[in-house]
């Protein structure tokens, strides 16, 4: 059985192609799933949209961090949110891993 077609088949190729580098690379990392680092990271938040989840809980933890793409945006950008966010959740994994050690 055939899963995906051939855009979700290439997005699953580059996403296997960054896995091979960094384990040449000898970088460790670790594949997360959305709703895993989300329940962390979203805790507290009330906003049914994710993407409003998101920016929400970015100003908390980072309240001087613009959010903007650019300087002539007006609107938090919902990505920008996302990455220091899993970056975050990121640390957090790797303090708790080392701690245990």
């Amino acid at each position: 059985m055939i899963f995906g077609g051939t855009t979700a088949n290439y997005h699953r190729g580059v996403a296997q192609g960054w896995a091979w580098m960094l384990t040449a690379l000898g970088i460790p990392y670790q594949l997360t799933r959305a709703k895993t680092w989300g329940k962390v990271m979203h805790q507290g938040i009330e906003h049914k949209d994710p993407k409003a989840r998101s920016i929400e809980a970015a100003r908390r933890l980072w309240p001087g961090q613009s959010l903007l793409r650019t300087p002539r945006c007006t609107t938090p950008d919902d990505g920008i949110a996302e990455a220091l966010l899993l970056a975050e959740f990121g640390r957090r994994v790797k303090e708790a891993t080392a701690r245990a050690s």
